[in-house]
């Protein structure tokens, strides 16, 4: 597994450092087969041309022989670069590509370093046991502070039914409506 690890990283590490190398060499060669098949092409014309005039006397042939040896050398000199600059993208690929050197071969470790599954159920039940005696204690202080409140109020109300001021009050009322 580690050499197929290793070997796949070579390859991409060459992919990324000879990627624009790579697509300059696909261009020119696309280019150098067109020049060459442009320059095959004047040089055919020229030659029928020339095997249909034998000896071009007139201006008019002399000028054609002319342009059409012009195309050639233009042709000839775009061949002659492309396939120049071809080569030097060649030799730029080949000095663009990475070395990845393996100093130590690697070696599976003898003992699991990580995770600590012991270590992570210890705490996890002591902070488990932590959180829960919080909370319990955050909410009986909760339930105390809420019961006060209403032991308070509870107390209010046996008072007020109890106040005997208030039930004089009320019989007292209570005779002076009633008819005698």
């Amino acid at each position: 597994i580690i050499s197929t690890l290793i070997h796949n990283l070579r390859l991409r590490v060459q992919d990324l450092y000879t990627e624009k190398a790579r697509e300059n060499l696909e261009f020119l060669g696309a280019r150098f087969e067109e020049a060459r098949v442009d320059l095959e092409e004047s040089e055919g014309d020229l030659a029928r041309f020339l095997d249909a005039n034998q000896n071009p006397q007139t201006a008019r042939l002399r000028f054609e022989v002319e342009r059409l040896q012009r195309q050639v050398n233009i042709k000839t000199d775009l061949y002659r670069e492309l396939q120049t600059q071809l080569m030097q993208a060649e030799i730029e690929l080949q000095h663009k590509q990475p070395v990845i050197t393996v100093v130590e071969a690697p070696v599976p470790p003898l003992e699991r370093s990580a995770p600590k599954r012991k270590l992570i159920v210890v705490l996890s039940l002591m902070l488990g046991l932590f959180a829960g005696v919080g909370l319990a204690y955050i909410g009986q202080f909760i339930n105390n502070l809420g019961g006060d409140k209403s032991q308070e109020q509870s107390l209010k109300e046996i008072k007020a039914t109890l106040d005997s001021s208030r039930w004089l009050g009320k019989l007292i009322s209570l005779f002076r409506r009633r008819p005698a």
